[in-house]
């Protein structure tokens, strides 16, 4: 699991992210799963700057942010006329896009919960589920879900949510960075294993990933960059 890689003016340059693939591809797990965020003012060449993901030697699934959605140029070829230049890039390079959409991976259902728009226009959107099949939510901004994807929570299958979007507050000082990631974001835990509670029946599992690029601020403090590997017991 990672997100927020934000390839741009800060970070993803070509040595860290042939970092990251080369790590990524050391690491023995059934699938990549980024959690939205990926650019942060890039080039034009946004292709050439992520070829690099094209060597990635497993399954990768991504959801979009509200920031990727904006993510929109006009390419001189007329079939590529006003198409989200991201979806494009990510599609050459073989990353599955599951915005509002689901796949089976080893018995579990992924399901990827994307940018408040995508799930504005699948509003219907219900995967098929057996009954106690585990649920695992793809998604960048825990509080999109909440105020658009009530019919991915209100059933009685194990799910565990996975997001993004906080970077661990990327500066990292105790008690304030804390207080400032809840009231920025509206998420109370900044990174790791905490319990979603949207009212008062409904208890969930959440993973916050910390994210591995910068926004803001050209640097990270007390909060490194981190993929995070997590083993699910069915």
């Amino acid at each position: 699991v990672l997100s927020d890689i934000h390839v741009g003016i800060f970070s993803g340059n070509p040595h860290q992210l042939n970092q990251l693939i080369r790590t990524l591809n050391q690491l023995d797990v059934s699938a990549v799963l980024i959690a939205g965020d990926w650019l942060y003012h890039a080039g034009a060449d946004i292709l050439g700057q992520m070829v690099v993901f094209k060597a990635l030697n497993k399954p990768c699934f991504t959801v979009f942010s509200e920031q990727d959605n904006h993510q929109i140029v006009t390419r001189a070829d007329s079939q590529l006329d006003n198409q989200n230049e991201l979806t494009y890039v990510l599609q050459t390079l073989g990353i599955q896009i599951i915005n509002g959409s689901s796949v089976t991976l080893e018995g579990v259902t992924l399901v990827g919960a994307g940018a408040k728009t995508h799930l504005a226009q699948n509003a219907t959107f219900h995967p098929k589920l057996t009954t106690h099949q585990p649920l695992l939510i793809l998604t960048h901004d825990i509080k999109n879900l909440a105020e658009n994807a009530n019919h991915l929570l209100n059933n009685d299958n194990p799910k565990l949510i996975i997001a993004g979007q906080t970077h661990g507050g990327q500066v990292y000082v105790p008690y304030l960075t804390n207080a400032l990631v809840k009231a920025m974001t509206g998420t109370h835990e900044r990174a790791g294993l905490s319990i979603y509670a949207p009212d008062r029946r409904s208890r969930y599992q959440v993973w916050t990933t910390t994210g591995i690029g910068m926004t803001g601020l050209p640097f990270r403090l007390n909060c490194p960059p981190s993929i995070d590997v997590l083993t699910l017991y069915l």
